[in-house]
């Protein structure tokens, strides 16, 4: 993480705190500023919320193509195959019944 990433939550509470701060001045340009500062709170959270889909969905793809392209070394395993993630869960499982 470099200095430039700040995590979502990190900032809905570093601008949510400045709307509420701006809004409670009473003086008509601290509300009007506080309004911008909550739309530009909105719009980065609906990015970020969006640039997290995209990667997961990026993800996800890339682990099916993995797959797909083992599929035929899977099947020609007589014995079946268990493969296990970092976490040391089962990741993969193919068990070849008897012929």
């Amino acid at each position: 993480m470099d200095g430039m990433d700040i995590p979502a939550a990190g900032f809905t509470l570093l601008f949510g705190s400045t709307v509420i701060a701006l809004a409670l001045a009473r003086h008509a340009l601290y509300m009007a500023m506080s309004v911008v500062c909550a739309a530009f709170l909105v719009a980065v959270m609906q990015i970020s919320a969006n640039l997290h889909e995209y990667s997961c969905r990026r993800c996800c793809a890339r682990a099916r193509a993995a797959l797909a392209g083992s599929s035929t070394r899977m099947n020609n395993m007589p014995h079946g195959l268990c493969m296990f993630g970092a976490d040391g869960g089962l990741a993969v499982r193919i068990i070849v019944l008897a012929r």
